[in-house]
Parts: structure tokens; C-alpha cells; sequence
């Protein structure tokens, strides 16, 4: 399936905005905030926050491939494989 302008455009400007409101929320927050599980097994901002750093590291070379290629290929298996490899 191939995006639209349109549609790469609209999730290119979510990607802009979202640390930035991100920011805006966490900066009112206390540290026991920022840690703070809501609710048993799940993950605190700070542990949400290391999470998608660890997605843009993983997966922001294929992301400019896809916006910048009209048929990009991908050779590296998904992160899930490789941690079930080990």
C-alpha cells in the first residue's frame, strides 16, 4: 500500500509535535510522577520515554528509507526476532 503526500506529510508533523508535547506534560511532573507505574505491570512515563528512544534508534534509518525510497527493501529481521534468538 502506498501513502499519500498528504498522509506522510500528517504523520511526519505528528512525529514533530509529539516530543514537544510530551515535554510540555512532563515538565510539570514530580521524579515519583515521572516513575510512577499507574497500575501494576505497567510502564511509567520514564519507562514508556526509553522505549520509543530505543524505536527511533531500531527503526529511524528504515523510516527515512521508506519516506525517501518509492520501493524500499528491508535485509534486518524485526527486533522481536532477534530477541527470541537469544
Amino acid at each position: 500500500m502506498k501513502a499519500t503526500s498528504q498522509a506522510i506529510e500528517t504523520h511526519v508533523a505528528t512525529l514533530c509535535r509529539t516530543p514537544l508535547l510530551i515535554g510540555a506534560i512532563a515538565e510539570h511532573l514530580r521524579e515519583e510522577q515521572l516513575r510512577a507505574q499507574p497500575r501494576p505491570n505497567d510502564w511509567s512515563l520514564v519507562e514508556l520515554l526509553a522505549h520509543l528512544q530505543a524505536c527511533a534508534e531500531v527503526w529511524s534509518d528504515d523510516i527515512e528509507r521508506m519516506l525517501a525510497l518509492d520501493a524500499p527493501s528491508f535485509e534486518k529481521p524485526h527486533p522481536r526476532q532477534l530477541m527470541r534468538r537469544h
